[in-house]
């Protein structure tokens, strides 16, 4: 969210969870495409998420690679491009 904030704002606290819950929920799908965990959709849904997923992290790590925060160009923007890459890979 731009390094602005040290403390976010409880306003700003709620995204943040249903962020976390969103990765969550990404984590569990990308390990079902992989044949880790069982699915909990069909395989043509689980990969449209997948896509959906991928389209969303290389567009991530666009926004973070020209935010203002240093700290967020030198550890979020790799970290996105490294999981835009997973899930391109695992959808494909």
């Amino acid at each position: 969210m731009g390094g602005q904030y040290k403390i976010f704002p409880k306003g700003l606290r709620i995204i943040l969870v249903g962020q976390l819950v969103l990765q969550i929920f990404f984590v569990v799908i990308i390990l079902q495409m992989g044949g880790f965990i069982p699915l909990w959709f069909s395989d043509n849904i689980t990969k449209i998420i997948c896509i959906v997923m991928a389209i969303y992290l290389s567009f991530n790590t666009v926004i973070n690679f020209i935010s203002k925060s240093k700290k967020e160009k030198l550890v979020m923007t790799p970290f996105s491009a490294i999981s835009a890459i997973c899930f391109w890979i695992t959808a494909l």
